[in-house]
C-alpha cells in the first residue's frame, strides 16, 4: 500500500499531465498530496509515531518524512523486475528526460574531440546513444542525489525511526538502497563482495550497458570491444561537458561516474519506450488511487490490516488481539504498553481487519464479544471509509447483512474471510 500510494499521488490533481517535474521535487509533491504536513491535524495519526507532538518536534518529523520520501522516490528509479507494485515508468505512466540533452547532441564543438564513430553519427543517433547511457546510470542508481548518499541514508533512517510510524519510516532490518557508480573498467565479480556488487554499474564490453549500447541500430554494426570502450569514454566526456554526469571517487580505488540529479526531469508517458504491453491492472489501480486523492482521499486512510500467524512473534500477536477486540480492558493494556508499541513500530489504534492462519479457531465456541457504543461508532466509521473506495466487483463480496465480513480473493480464487467486528 505504501508503494502504491507513494507512486500514484504525483498523478493526482492533473500532476504529470500538465507539468514537467525535476525528480528532486517529487518528494514534496508526494508529501503535499498525501496531506502529511504539520498543518494538517487530521492526518497526523497516519504518519507520526506520536500524533500529539507539537512545536519543533513536529517540524523535525515533517522534515524526516520529506527525506524518507526523497529516498524512496530515488530508490524507485532502480531497474528490476517486480511482480507487484511496478514503478510508474514500468507502466508507461511517466518517462525521464534529461535537461540540455537536445542542445548537446546538436553542438558540433562538443563532439570535436570524440571518437570517430561518435562524430560520424547523426544527431538522432547521438541522442539515442546518450539516452541509453544516462538511463543506465539512473536505473542503476548511479546518481548524485543526497538521498542516496550512504552517510545521509543512515541519518535519514535513524531520524525516521524516532518520529515516524510504519510504513512511512525505514525499518531497522531494512537494507536501504544507496548510490552506485558506473565503472567502465570494473573489478572482477570474484573480487567484489555480494554487498559491494550493488555499488557498481558495470560498463565493460560484456556488461548490460554494452548489450544495450553496442547495437547495429545505432552504429550500423557491432563495435569491437576496444572501439566500444573508446565510444563509452567519449560519451561520458561530452556528457560531462554539459554537466549531465560527474566523475566521482569510489571505494574500489578507481574513479566512477554518476548522473547529475539536477539533470533529470519526469514527464507524462504514453506507454513504455520499448512498446511492450503494460500491466493494465496496476495502471487502473494507480490511477484510481490518484483520482480518490483528488477527491480528498479520506477513504484511503484509516484502513489497516495485520497478519496473525505463527510467523509473528507472540507478544506482537497479543498486541494485535487487543487492538482487534478493542474492549475497555484491551485499550487499557494498549495504553500501558504504548511506548513499547511505538518503539516496535506497532500502532496502538483500532485494528479493523486481522488476517488469521487457518489454524486459528474463530468458530462459535469462542465467547461472544461485547459490542460497546465506542466500538459501534468505530466500526461505523470503518464501514464509511470502506464504502468510499472504488473496488473491482470481484474484490469484496458481502456475505450477510449487519455483519462486518470482507472476502478477499487470493491466489487460486480461494476466499479468506475476516470479521472486522470480532464475532
Amino acid at each position: 500500500v505504501f508503494h502504491q500510494r507513494t507512486r500514484t499521488f504525483p498523478l493526482a490533481g492533473g500532476g504529470l499531465a500538465c507539468r514537467r517535474f525535476y525528480l528532486r521535487s517529487f518528494p514534496a509533491i508526494v508529501q503535499t498530496a498525501l496531506g502529511f504536513t504539520a498543518v494538517n491535524k487530521s492526518r497526523r495519526s497516519e504518519w507520526l509515531s506520536r500524533p500529539d507532538v507539537v512545536g519543533v518536534g513536529l517540524i523535525e518529523a515533517e522534515r524526516s518524512l520529506a527525506r524518507v520520501l526523497a529516498h524512496r522516490v530515488w530508490a524507485d528509479q532502480r531497474r528490476g523486475w517486480r511482480f507487484t507494485n511496478p514503478s510508474l515508468e514500468e507502466l508507461g505512466l511517466i518517462r525521464a528526460i534529461y535537461v540540455g540533452l537536445d542542445e548537446l547532441v546538436a553542438d558540433p564543438d562538443a563532439f570535436s574531440s570524440a571518437s570517430p564513430e561518435l562524430r560520424a553519427l547523426s544527431t538522432e543517433k547521438r541522442r539515442d546513444a546518450l539516452v541509453v547511457l544516462l538511463d543506465s546510470l539512473r536505473r542503476g542508481l548511479a546518481v548524485t542525489a543526497d538521498a542516496l548518499d550512504p552517510a545521509m541514508v543512515d541519518i535519514i533512517a535513524t531520524a525516521a525511526r524516532q518520529t515516524l510510524r510504519h510504513p512511512w519510516s525505514i525499518a531497522q532490518q531494512e537494507n536501504p538502497r544507496i548510490a552506485a557508480a558506473l565503472i567502465v573498467d570494473a573489478p572482477r565479480r570474484e573480487d567484489v563482495s555480494l554487498r559491494g556488487e550493488p555499488l557498481i554499474v558495470r560498463g565493460g564490453p560484456r556488461s548490460r550497458l554494452a548489450k544495450q549500447l553496442n547495437r547495429s541500430e545505432i552504429w550500423g554494426r557491432r563495435l569491437p570491444a576496444q572501439t566500444y570502450l573508446e565510444v563509452v569514454q567519449s560519451l561520458l566526456a561530452v556528457a560531462e561537458r554539459y554537466q549531465l554526469v560527474r566523475r566521482v571517487p569510489t571505494t574500489f580505488d578507481v574513479d566512477g561516474w554518476r548522473l547529475e540529479a539536477n539533470a533529470i526531469r519526469l514527464v507524462e508517458g504514453s506507454g513504455r519506450d520499448d512498446a511492450k504491453p503494460v500491466n493494465t491492472y496496476f495502471v487502473d489501480l494507480y490511477e484510481t488511487l490518484a483520482l480518490a486523492l483528488t477527491k480528498g482521499g479520506d477513504g484511503l486512510f484509516g484502513l489497516e490490516s495485520r497478519e496473525h500467524t505463527a510467523q509473528v512473534e507472540q507478544e506482537r500477536r497479543e498486541w494485535r488481539e487487543w487492538r482487534f477486540r478493542w474492549g475497555v480492558e484491551d485499550r487499557q493494556k494498549l495504553e500501558q504498553e504504548k511506548e513499547k508499541l511505538r518503539e516496535e513500530g506497532e500502532p496502538n489504534v483500532f485494528l479493523p481487519a486481522l488476517f488469521c492462519s487457518p489454524t486459528m479457531v474463530l468458530g462459535p465456541a469462542r465467547p461472544p464479544v461485547q459490542i460497546t457504543s465506542d466500538r459501534r461508532q468505530t466500526l461505523a466509521k470503518f464501514r464509511h471509509r470502506l464504502s468510499s473506495i472504488v473496488y473491482r466487483p470481484s474484490s469484496i463480496v458481502p456475505l450477510c447483512t449487519g455483519c462486518d465480513v470482507i472476502v478477499l480473493f487470493c491466489a487460486g480464487s480461494s476466499p479468506v474471510c475476516i470479521s472486522s467486528a470480532g464475532y
